[in-house]
């Protein structure tokens, strides 16, 4: 028997804007499962996505320009989500993350800065979101935590957004590698990976190794 969920007669069902790409409400979709109610998450640097947190009752923390927050709150009060919870530029390292998600316009230098304390924050696990992992920074990160036995790969939403857990506390031994570094491993452990080998291929190779 199949059931239908209709509004009463005469009323109007306001429906979710839609996002530009069909991928990203695909990565909406899954940070809604992902997120409950009272979890404190993070982003950093422009996304589309903190209004979903805030959606969901997280607390919400952004670390990015004043435009990207600007960016942000109009994105929340198109969708009537409340900005309450909402905490801009915070600097609250004891508090621990159950999400962090880095943005696709991230660049070397905005993410550098950013990654060893962003990654000590996040609990063990947590989970991790790489919108962009396809291209730049976001490529050489992704292939540094595909190798760090620290962390563990769990998804690839709509083909450019990687999502990894983390499953072990220590130390951040992962950098973010940089444009012109060959493969190495540095004195402490410290994983580098060539520009070459890639987030997509290197996943290809796994997921289909023969």
């Amino acid at each position: 028997m199949t059931m239908i969920d209709a509004a009463p007669s005469g009323t109007l069902r306001k429906l979710e804007s839609k996002r530009a790409r069909p991928q990203d409400d695909l990565l909406a979709d899954y940070i809604k499962v992902l997120v409950r109610p009272g979890d404190r998450t993070l982003q950093l640097g422009r996304s589309q996505f903190g209004s979903v947190c805030l959606a969901r009752g997280a607390f919400h923390e952004i670390l990015a320009a004043a435009s990207d927050v600007q960016a942000l709150e109009r994105d929340c009060a198109r969708r009537s989500v409340s900005i309450e919870r909402l905490c801009r530029d915070a600097d609250d390292s004891a508090r621990r993350l159950d999400l962090a998600i880095l943005g696709r316009a991230l660049g070397f230098s905005g993410l550098g800065g950013q990654w060893r304390r962003i990654a000590s924050r996040l609990k063990v696990g947590g989970v991790l979101v790489l919108v962009g992992a396809d291209r730049g920074a976001m490529t050489r990160l992704a292939d540094a935590l595909f190798m760090d036995p620290d962390w563990a790969f769990e998804d690839m939403i709509g083909g450019d957004a990687a999502v990894f857990r983390k499953i072990r506390a220590g130390e951040c031994l992962t950098e973010i590698p940089a444009e012109d570094n060959a493969a190495d491993t540095g004195q402490q452990g410290k994983t580098r990976l060539r520009a070459s080998s890639g987030f997509v291929s290197g996943l290809i190779r796994t997921l289909f190794r023969r």
